[in-house]
């Protein structure tokens, strides 16, 4: 007996407002009879492609590893920056924007020392 293909496409996007209030964006994936048989869930970004996300990590690992900024271990970088701000330090626009839409929140060392830690 042969298998009946299934043909899957996108739809059912959910409201924008939605995506950007969760960082994600999420969609139905429906057969040929309308039933839904999935969903696709995708991280939003402004860092699109390779070299810009290679930008946005060099950013923020810069930003962890400069001492200028004060000590880096058991704070958030939101944090971290905001003591920055306070001690009137200069910090590029770029290294800001991308502090503020970073979800990790944890620093390069901070994250570092979670999976030694762990093993």
């Amino acid at each position: 007996m042969a298998k009946k293909r299934i043909k899957k496409q996108k739809v059912d996007s959910i409201p924008l407002e939605q995506a950007q209030l969760s960082g994600f964006i999420s969609s139905n994936i429906r057969d040929n009879e309308n039933n839904v048989k999935g969903l696709i869930v995708q991280r939003e970004s402004e860092y699109t492609s390779v070299s810009q996300d290679n930008e946005f990590t060099r950013l923020l690992r810069e930003f962890d590893l400069n001492p200028i900024y004060g000590p880096s271990t058991d704070i958030t970088r939101i944090e971290r920056l905001n003591r920055a701000k306070k001690l009137r330090i200069p910090i590029k626009t770029n290294t800001e924007q991308a502090i503020i839409m970073d979800h990790s929140r944890l620093s390069t060392i901070d994250e570092f020392l979670k999976v030694v830690m762990s093993n």
